[in-house]
């Protein structure tokens, strides 16, 4: 991540679109703390494991977005099961 955001200080890569974070300072975004390690490490230094990560990020993250999803298991005798999706995704 080499590029800093002028309005939120956001930490973005080279190719990623110029107001994406804040809408270039139209939309005000709370502060977040550090990453917590071993996160900021792989992150920041040039390791090889650091290299591998920053080079598939977007991979890995494309393999985990969905995974914070919480579901309450209903059962119903006889019934089809289904998968519903209710608020933001």
């Amino acid at each position: 991540m080499d590029v800093i955001c002028q309005y939120c200080n956001a930490m973005k890569f080279k190719g990623e679109s110029a107001g994406m974070c804040c809408s270039n300072g139209t939309v005000r975004i709370p502060n977040i703390d550090e990453p917590l390690e071993p996160m900021k490490t792989l992150l920041e230094s040039s390791t090889s494991i650091s290299e591998h990560i920053l080079e598939n990020i977007y991979k890995y993250n494309n393999a985990f977005h969905m995974t914070s999803f919480g579901a309450a298991e209903t059962i119903v005798e006889n019934d089809m099961p289904t998968f519903k999706i209710r608020g933001q995704v």
